[in-house]
């Protein structure tokens, strides 16, 4: 009766960025009238590291036999730098910002995580401090509130309204007592049996015990939940969110047979309730758009010795590189095209 749900696509939390600090060092990437100097592209790699080193993990992926770790690490760094370069104008016209208490309650869930003393040793190992740190969250908090308020902007309240009625399914949670049969003859003389008079939840399982051919009624009795909706099939979701609790379903047919559903309880959100979770989810493809638009406008220069900008993956890829969507996967920014 149960079907696979599939996981919402989940956008990842953008980790990287110092402040820009008008360097008279190199350029490392012009974004638009702006640059990304060389000093900013360190300072963000010793960030990086730091707290790549707390999830034991790797900045960056090097193509094998071409190219060192440091190379990777530094391009799909100043990857994000760019990405979030191009995002600073939005939040600038539109009044994007965080406050200092929300900087600072990340930063310390960082230390809480990764333990503040180890964190501290890292960061001076790569040569950065905790304000750098503290302004890459800033910078990366900023940048997650703008791909919310793109998405929202372009979906409109109507839009997002629409959405979270044809995604109601995902967004509830049933508990129910259900006898599944063969035919939809046998369902009527079950569903004639259940609803007379005095007959009660308990009744209804023992009756499940005894006729459904459901193979975990001799465990459950026929109930399952509370669960998410979607995981049933979605004729069997659609019949049980109709009801309300207490109430006693005709005959409902699956792929699985034959079902008459007692709804025991259900929990179906407010559309405020759940409007941010849908945003997020719709923000990949939304946001994706928005910066394909925003680069047929601003012009993207990255310095060869680091690589190329790559309009549809929203990346640096090596210069000579034959699959310049290789590193789409491995920069923890923005969602990739495609």
């Amino acid at each position: 009766m149960r079907r696979a749900r599939s996981l919402p696509f989940v956008v990842v939390a953008l980790v990287a960025l110092a402040a820009a600090c008008g360097s008279t060092t190199s350029v490392a990437a012009r974004v638009g009238d702006d640059e990304v100097s060389q000093d900013d592209l360190t300072t963000a790699v010793g960030v990086y590291r730091s707290i790549f080193a707390g999830q034991q993990g790797v900045c960056g992926l090097p193509e094998p036999g071409v190219e060192l770790d440091t190379a990777a690490c530094d391009r799909a760094v100043l990857g994000d730098l760019v990405l979030t370069q191009l995002a600073e104008g939005y939040a600038t016209d539109h009044g994007v910002a965080v406050s200092d208490a929300e900087v600072e309650e990340t930063v310390s869930s960082l230390e809480e995580r990764y333990g503040t003393d180890e964190l501290r040793r890292e960061l001076d190992r790569n040569g950065v401090t905790r304000e750098d740190l503290a302004e890459l969250v800033r910078r990366s908090l900023v940048q997650q509130a703008v791909v919310s308020a793109v998405t929202a902007d372009r979906l409109g309240e109507s839009e997002l309204r629409a959405r979270y009625e044809e995604r109601l399914t995902d967004l509830s949670t049933i508990e129910v007592d259900h006898i599944l049969v063969e035919s939809e003859a046998e369902a009527n003389d079950v569903y004639e049996a259940v609803t007379q008079p005095g007959f009660s939840r308990a009744d209804f399982k023992d009756l499940a015990r005894e006729v459904s051919t459901d193979p975990g009624v001799a465990e459950n009795g026929g109930t399952y939940g509370p669960e998410a909706a979607a995981t049933f099939d979605p004729d069997f979701a659609a019949g049980a969110l109709a009801l309300e609790p207490g109430e006693i379903s005709r005959p409902v047919e699956s792929g699985f047979g034959w079902h008459v559903i007692r709804l025991e309880s259900k929990d179906v959100p407010e559309f405020d309730e759940v409007r941010d979770q849908i945003v997020q989810d719709e923000s990949p493809t939304v946001f994706a758009d928005w910066l394909r638009e925003l680069l047929d406008t601003v012009t993207v220069d990255v310095n060869p010795r680091l690589g190329r900008w790559d309009d549809q993956t929203f990346t640096i890829v090596r210069v000579g590189s034959t699959d310049p969507s290789a590193d789409a996967s491995v920069t923890p920014g923005l969602p990739a095209g495609g």
